[in-house]
């Protein structure tokens, strides 16, 4: 049986006619001959990669000098235009200690954890940790907790307090110490004192560290960041009266807490002056050389605190527990070099882990 398939057959060409190939693709190929002339000529790309590769220097990205005379006026121009202006360095690392002092009405909340003057020295030697909108030492790289615990029994122990919040209340003396009294904050004293304050009913609010000036009319106040929420409220409601005041002051001063029975030691090496009972204080041209006595300190006077040409301190001893504590106030912008001082006197510095403990056990 014969069977037959009837189908179109399609010839193959079997040659290509190159002058109807290239003139359907002419629009192609002057583009791309247009592609290439533009990038060797260096349009798209910078001068000195249109130099041959035996003439390219590593170093002329920065030299001009390093490319031939013909290219350099080029790659100046180039340069010039590609340049960026970066900030200034001082720029870039200014953090929120030189931000304007506000009150308690007026505060605003950072972006940023505030870093202390002394961040620099403990980030080379502690663990960090952010908290409370600040960033503190945490425990050293080198040291346990028990370590720790044993230097402040038995040797001492340094801590940097900054990170507390700082109310300073002004008003008259009467007033000031009546009000302070509703809420466990008693009448003036020369030394270090820790209170748990409470609303005027009673209730509980948080620890607190105090320090009244000698004239019974100024205040200083530290609590933890944690406690700020319950107390500025309390504050504000009580001193509403036009003479007196409540600044919350971020920052302003520093203050350096020493304990453990060799902690008048290490003052006295660091200080050039014997420390005794009470508040002492102190003037210091140069935070190398020692220290000199005053009959009161420039540290209570916001104008002066700063602006003068020497270093004014306060050095306190701590009625609170525990025992043989001293609390050092510095001014802003100088606690870098005091804490440095103190710990070439022989001061062992530890971080709010330690402290931590330390209150607990005490």
């Amino acid at each position: 049986m014969n069977v037959t398939i009837d189908c179109d057959v399609v010839d193959t060409p079997r040659d290509v006619n190159v002058l109807d190939f290239l003139s359907s693709r002419a629009r192609e190929l002057t583009h791309l001959v247009q592609e290439l002339r533009t990038r060797r000529s260096g349009s798209q790309r910078v001068v000195q990669a249109a130099l041959p590769r035996h003439l390219r220097r590593r170093a002329a990205s920065h030299d001009p000098r390093r490319v031939p005379r013909r290219l350099r006026a080029a790659v100046e121009d180039e340069m010039r235009r590609m340049r960026v202006k970066q900030p200034a360095r001082k720029k870039k690392r200014q953090s929120a200690v030189h931000k304007n002092e506000s009150t308690l009405s007026s505060r605003c909340v950072s972006a940023k954890p505030r870093r202390l003057e002394t961040h620099l020295w403990h980030r080379r030697r502690f663990h960090m940790i952010a908290e409370y909108d600040r960033v503190v030492p945490l425990r050293p790289t080198h040291r346990g907790l028990r370590a720790g615990y044993r230097l402040a029994s038995r040797e001492m122990l340094l801590f940097d307090l900054s990170f507390l919040t700082w109310l300073e209340i002004q008003g008259p003396a009467q007033v000031l110490q009546m009000k302070m009294a509703s809420i466990g904050v008693q009448g003036p004293c020369s030394s270090w004192k820790r209170v748990l304050l409470h609303c005027p009913d009673g209730s509980a609010l948080a620890p607190a560290d105090y320090l009244w000036h000698p004239n019974g009319g100024q205040l200083w106040l530290w609590l933890h960041p944690a406690a700020e929420a319950d107390v500025c409220p309390v504050l504000t409601e009580l001193f509403h009266l036009p003479e007196a005041s409540v600044v919350f002051r971020p920052l302003a001063l520093n203050r350096f807490h020493l304990v453990g029975p060799h902690a008048a030691r290490v003052c006295a090496n660091a200080l050039g002056v014997q420390p005794v009972d009470g508040m002492m204080a102190l003037q210091m041209a140069d935070l190398r050389l020692q220290a000199t006595m005053q009959a009161e300190s420039d540290l209570w006077h916001d104008d002066i605190r700063s602006s003068g040409s020497s270093v004014p301190l306060l050095l306190v001893s701590s009625s609170a527990p525990p025992a043989a504590s001293w609390e050092l106030l510095v001014p802003r912008g100088h606690a870098t070099a005091m804490w440095n001082t103190l710990v070439k006197g022989g001061a062992r510095a530890g971080g709010v882990e330690v402290g931590r403990v330390q209150e607990t056990a005490s």
